[in-house]
């Protein structure tokens, strides 16, 4: 009968020899799952702080780089405007100068078409002087013309009352 006891009590002492070995490697099977779990809670929480640092100086850059593009739009916007102003006064300046020379080159083409009138006036006048002189100068040619034939009738007229002739050679 010793060996139905030994079947009862080798397993039983190994079982309480492997509850101590497992008690024992539980225990620091939970002491090192404990520090793992708070070194990873410890490695994760660096990660969420370092992640959280990096969102947050992404956040700054973002909102520094929008400051200064917001700033560079609002400057060129006002170049923008500046240089729009001044094409605007001297735009408005160049109208003023073409005005006024505008206003002078018609002043000069009045007065010179006022001249040109006058000019064609007295040319029309010097014409007409002139055509009323040549129509002397004809009319004095033809009363000349006609006085020396009222004069050589008269000649030949008197030639024959004093019976000459030739007319020709009874002329004094």
């Amino acid at each position: 009968m010793n060996m139905p006891r030994l079947y009862i009590l080798v397993p039983c002492v190994l079982l309480v020899l492997f509850g101590g070995f497992y008690w024992n490697h539980a225990r620091t099977a939970r002491a090192e799952t404990a520090a793992l779990a708070a070194e990873q809670a410890r490695v994760a929480q660096a990660e969420a702080d370092q992640q959280a640092a990096a969102e947050q100086a992404a956040r700054e850059a973002a909102e520094k780089r929008a400051i200064e593009r917001a700033e560079a739009e609002t400057k060129a916007e006002t170049e923008r405007r500046e240089k729009w102003q001044a094409e605007q006064t001297r735009l408005t300046a160049e109208v003023a100068e073409l005005q006024t020379k505008a206003d002078r080159l018609t002043a000069e083409v009045t007065a010179a078409q006022k001249t040109l009138a006058g000019l064609e006036t007295r040319r029309e006048q010097l014409r007409a002087q002139n055509l009323a002189a040549g129509l002397d100068v004809e009319r004095s040619r033809i009363a000349k013309q006609t006085a020396e034939l009222e004069l050589q009738r008269l000649i030949t007229m008197l030639a024959r009352r004093n019976g000459a002739a030739d007319p020709a050679l009874s002329l004094p």
